[in-house]
């Protein structure tokens, strides 16, 4: 794409509040714009309520299926157990109506830490490569197989 339909599209993402720009760098005669991708919602988040039930299910499958693809490229590439703390863990869990609150109010707390780490992280980088990260958290009602009861 030409210089003028990127820099459209990026301009109206900005304005959108979709991305950021972390960085600048002087190339050739001109200025080289750097962004970053500025989520403003998550799947569970209150403004993930108002979409349509029609629609979730077609953005939670793109967005497991892009969270697979990035732990497969990682195992393809040696990377998911390159460091001595590397963290991966799941575990089914049997909770009541408050349980599931305080987990889904646990999550958020933790995503909003994990958003403030990546905020000073880059700060701290300004310029420099850093180490790219994939977090993932999740909490769902798992499926219950037929022939079982429920989980206890």
């Amino acid at each position: 794409m030409s210089v003028g339909v990127v820099s459209h599209h990026m301009n109206v993402l900005r304005d959108l509040d979709c991305v950021e720009q972390v960085r600048t760098r002087p190339k050739r005669g001109t200025i080289e714009h750097f962004y970053t991708a500025k989520p403003r919602s998550f799947i569970g988040d209150q403004d993930w309520r108002r979409v349509p039930r029609s629609a979730r299910g077609g953005l939670t499958n793109e967005a497991l299926r892009t969270f697979a693809a990035k732990i497969i490229a990682a195992i393809d590439e040696g990377t998911i157990d390159s460091r001595e703390d590397t963290t991966l863990n799941w575990m089914p869990m049997t909770v009541d109506e408050r349980g599931w609150h305080e987990t889904a109010e646990i999550f958020d707390r933790t995503r909003r830490a994990l958003m403030a780490v990546a905020m000073a992280s880059r700060d701290r980088l300004q310029d420099r490569d850093g180490i790219p990260l994939v977090t993932g958290l999740a909490a769902f009602e798992a499926a219950v197989p037929k022939e079982h009861g429920p989980v206890r």
